[in-house]
């Protein structure tokens, strides 16, 4: 960091004596602190003993004034002080935040005696007129409203994808139907459509305070139905929700910004129209033909699962200094796409995560660097608007910003962005993963299926207490706990995944033999077919569910099932399988277990694995299962078993 700016920070002194203050929240990285009387916010650096934070506020402060409040405008975005606490302040402070913070946070403390003190946007400012009337503040996480056209690869947008793999992974029971696209169209029909999102599945896009204390979130119990009651003073669910989506939206259209650049005498269109104005013929055309980060292959099988609507990129022009107006242009500042980032981050030297942060402070004309660009539209991608309203009839609340609702009623409001910390260069590599694990989610429905494990515990293979229950697709079942059967079961699967994602696979086989004589005794079959489009129909072929071998025709580009329909298929069979076991011949021998793959003979194998000849049972008697399809693929279960046994 060049001495320019160190020696230009001074942080004030600050104590908490005799301050009212309450525990706001804390993230992995900050802890927050509401300051009741001043209205004011002071956010703590967490760390470990030892580790040294203050550069780092110091950092997050500097980017937020001299790159966030520029770019955004000073209306939206508000610096913070830092200021330096007693050593007293923090001990005592750690000693009284240990009973109200959750256990699970424990690992990291407060030991800085520097913080940041923000504005409250949960509260209006002091200047504001004072009547005896409730402050609800609305939060809103609005995430990324914009996809760089490189990157248009999928019918769905990056949040709307996000849920499949946040619903496979268990962080969320049901998916949001809130698409960023939406709120920042401009479009007010959409809009009203992303609130209303928003509002039946908050997660954690969407959150409600009133006087600065939450009171609706993902975490909250409280209907929302009664707050909107409290808010507005009159009954009836649709009047009400009508009342809050119109007043939420001319809020965040309104033009609260000053227009003004980092010089703070230019329009910021005219000082950086050549990265917001984007078009398509804007990125490089090398761009396209760069090897990709998530193989084509996931990318088309991803897709084919994906089903219902595509998210529409369609827009309407948004007032131009409205909140979302200038969110969207910082977003906007990544043109090349994800792939093209990739590759430059990973052509380039290696530098610390938050070096390009001293180069724009340096110079205002680096945010132009990709990979830069591309890190301040993170930043935007992940901030949050804040819009606090109060009802008044005192006309000096026009002193700071106003709005009227359905109702004639007068609200002053306030409309301000948090959360606006630099993202570090490693983010990038951060969402490689993400996005391989995204396009992995829906591929994971079918090979998770091959319930391996609790067929093994259902028929006796090993003991009972080597296995531990878990929940999948709403049915509980057991996997074993036996390192060696698990390590042998990953790698199958694992490689299972990877040729079902390459539409290799014809069937997968759980094989039961005799220790003694290794005789085949009883086969679960999972048999893999390959659904067809209405094309294919049309051409003359007898079976619309055929190999791909030998057939040049591409599988349809969309599914039409929901993967939540899926997911239900997928867990009735699973529960005729559990049921099958009681009527199945005992296995009153001691058994092994093998899995067999049947592939395309095209497919590649690993060295590690071996050919097999096919497994026959003498006497053999079948059950077949009831099928389940993705409307792309179709599987077939059924266990086959010696009827002398």
């Amino acid at each position: 960091m060049t001495d320019c700016f160190k020696n230009s920070r001074v942080a004030e002194r600050f104590t908490l004596k005799n301050k009212k203050w309450n525990y706001r929240g804390e993230g992995n990285a900050n802890l927050v602190l509401s300051l009741l009387d001043d209205k004011q916010i002071m956010r703590l650096r967490k760390s470990f003993p030892g580790e040294a934070v203050e550069d780092r506020i110091w950092l997050e402060t500097d980017f937020c004034r001299w790159v966030m409040q520029p770019l955004l405008g000073e209306s939206f975005v508000n610096v913070p002080t830092v200021v330096c606490l007693p050593e007293t302040d923090l001990m005592e402070l750690n000693e009284k935040l240990l009973c109200m913070r959750p256990a699970r946070r424990h690992n990291k403390g407060i030991y800085s005696c520097y913080a940041a003190i923000f504005p409250d946007l949960c509260l209006l400012p002091a200047c504001s007129s004072v009547v005896p009337q409730p402050t609800f503040c609305v939060e809103v996480k609005p995430k990324q409203g914009w996809i760089p056209f490189p990157d248009r690869r999928l019918s769905k947008c990056t949040f709307c994808l996000n849920q499949y793999l946040k619903l496979k992974q268990g962080i969320v029971k049901t998916k949001s139907q809130y698409c960023p696209l939406d709120l920042f169209s401009g479009h007010r029909v959409r809009m009203k459509q992303a609130l209303m999102a928003l509002l039946m599945c908050p997660q954690n896009n969407f959150k409600v305070f009133k006087n600065g204390n939450l009171i609706y979130g993902d975490s909250t119990s409280q209907n929302f139905e009664s707050i909107l009651e409290d808010w507005f003073g009159f009954t009836g669910w649709g009047k009400l929700v009508e009342n809050f989506t119109n007043l939420v939206i001319d809020a965040l259209l309104s033009d609260r910004s000053d227009g003004k650049d980092l010089d703070g005498n230019q329009p910021l269109s005219s000082s950086f129209g050549s990265a917001f104005d984007v078009t398509r013929d804007q990125f490089r055309p090398s761009c396209l033909s760069l090897p990709p980060r998530v193989p084509q292959h996931m990318l088309e099988e991803a897709q084919r699962l994906i089903s219902g609507p595509s998210c529409y990129q369609g827009f309407e022009t948004l007032p131009e200094n409205c909140i979302l107006s200038r969110i969207l242009k910082v977003q906007k500042l990544d043109t090349l796409g994800s792939d093209e980032i990739y590759r430059l981050h990973k052509t380039q030297p290696a530098s610390e995560d938050f070096a390009y942060v001293y180069d724009m402070l340096l110079s205002r004309h680096t945010i132009y660097k990709p990979i830069n660009a591309y890190l301040l539209s993170t930043t935007a991608k992940d901030c949050s608007i804040l819009v606090a309203f109060r009802k008044t009839s005192d006309g000096s609340a026009r002193r700071i910003a106003s709005v009227t609702d359905l109702n004639g009623d007068l609200y002053a409001f306030n409309i301000g962005i948090s959360d606006l910390d630099p993202k570090p260069a490693s983010c990038i590599e951060k969402h490689k993963k993400r996005d391989n694990e995204i396009v992995t989610s829906c591929i994971e429905v079918l090979s998770s299926y091959f319930g391996i494990n609790n067929i093994l515990y259902q028929r006796g293979i090993y003991p009972q207490e080597t296995f531990e229950q878990t929940k999948q697709y709403g049915v509980t079942i057991l996997v074993s706990t036996d390192p060696k059967i698990k390590a042998f079961l990953n790698n199958i699967l694992n490689q299972t995944k990877e040729w079902l994602s390459q539409r290799k696979i014809k069937k997968v086989s759980l094989v039961i033999k005799n220790l003694s004589t290794k005789e085949t005794v009883e086969c679960w079959d999972f048999n893999v077919e390959y659904e067809r489009g209405t094309s294919t129909l049309k051409k003359g072929l007898a079976n619309p569910l055929t190999s791909i071998e030998n057939q040049n025709e591409k599988l349809p580009e969309t599914g039409t099932k929901d993967l939540k329909e899926i997911q239900m298929e997928i867990r009735d069979v699973m529960l005729q399988i559990c049921s099958t076991v009681t009527f199945l011949p005992l296995l009153d021998c001691l058994c092994a277990f093998d899995v067999l793959v049947y592939t395309f003979k095209d497919c590649e194998v690993p060295d590690e694995w071996n050919e097999s000849e096919p497994c026959f049972i003498a006497n053999c008697q079948q059950v077949q299962f009831k099928p389940f399809s993705t409307s792309l693929h179709r599987v077939d279960t059924a266990v086959s078993y010696k009827g002398d046994f």
